[in-house]
């Protein structure tokens, strides 16, 4: 038998599995996905879970319930509150678990001076193994092309003080920077982060996604006083996301100690070895079976 601390985890990882096992009902009653989740766990697989005995499934039915008997429930049910607060119960078994609409927390971000956004929701199609997948495929949340928002950048000066900048560490390069330069520090970091990436698709022959690079980078040259442009937004990638770069300053070194410490591009078959290049995957715009563009840049310019 497992411990009761491994029996923990396990019943922590998959208290919500149900939810999953809830999608492959098409019409109703779809039932609570505490119950999926036991059967789950008991039934589907019930060999594989053996050594956990009852406290597992027990746990996952009971994670919802007011009053539980066993240590490993109330453990598991107190986590469950406090990370997710408790959901209104009351319309769980009436409401259809593959229309259950998930909000895009983007779609709640509201840019100054301008309506309320419509909020976006995601709907997952019922789990079936015939399907490609589960996820949809339409109304992704995207701003089009060539689409003008406006908002405002506000930069608290008050960091800046002799005091809070002593205390902080910041430097007089830094604050021009921030407050002055910004447009051109941005361009030169979107601009070292384009030629790699264009030399990323040129190797692997992606053409087009390789050319859309050659263009940002003539687009970079050529804007105007106090425009610069970014990566931002979902699948901009890790070095878009981070400040590696700059805190290891081409130390290699230092950087293949990061990348171990967090297991940042080991490989999956050899213990202990790391890729060379890293990232060594990018997330891309697809036009049918052909990759068309990378995503999240965006060109920012000061109002006339």
């Amino acid at each position: 038998m497992l411990q009761d601390i491994e029996r923990l985890q396990l019943a922590a990882l998959l208290h919500d599995i149900g939810k999953f096992r809830q999608r492959t009902i098409a019409t109703p009653p779809f039932g609570p996905h505490e119950r999926h989740g036991a059967e789950f766990v008991t039934e589907d697989f019930g060999g594989f879970f053996h050594p956990c005995g009852d406290d597992l499934g027990d746990a996952i039915l009971n994670h919802h319930r007011h009053s539980q008997t066993k240590e490993i429930e109330k453990q598991v049910t107190l986590a469950d509150r406090l990370s997710a607060k408790e959901r209104e119960v009351e319309q769980r078994e009436q409401e259809k678990p593959s229309g259950a609409a998930l909000v895009s927390i983007m779609s709640r971000l509201q840019i100054p001076n301008k309506p309320p956004p419509t909020e976006l929701r995601y709907n997952l199609n019922p789990l079936d193994i015939r399907r490609e997948t589960i996820f949809p495929t339409e109304n992704v949340e995207q701003i089009q092309a060539e689409q003008t928002l406006e908002f405002s950048i506000k930069i608290d000066k008050s960091l800046f003080r002799q005091r809070e900048k002593s205390e902080l560490g910041y430097s007089e390069r830094q604050e021009r920077v921030l407050c002055e330069e910004l447009a051109g520090a941005c361009n030169w970091v979107a601009e070292g982060l384009a030629n790699d990436e264009s030399n990323f698709f040129h190797a692997y022959h992606l053409d087009e996604i390789d050319n859309f690079y050659d263009a940002l980078l003539k687009r970079i040259k050529n804007l105007p006083d106090g425009a610069f442009v970014l990566p931002i937004g979902w699948g901009t990638g890790y070095r878009a996301k981070t400040v590696t770069e700059l805190l290891t300053e081409g130390d290699n070194d230092l950087m293949m100690n990061l990348r171990e410490h967090y297991q940042l591009g080991g490989s999956r078959s050899r213990r202990d070895y790391y890729h060379s290049e890293f990232p060594k995957t990018r997330r891309v715009l697809y036009d049918g079976e052909r990759p068309k563009s990378p995503l999240g840049w965006v060109q920012i310019a000061p109002k006339a």
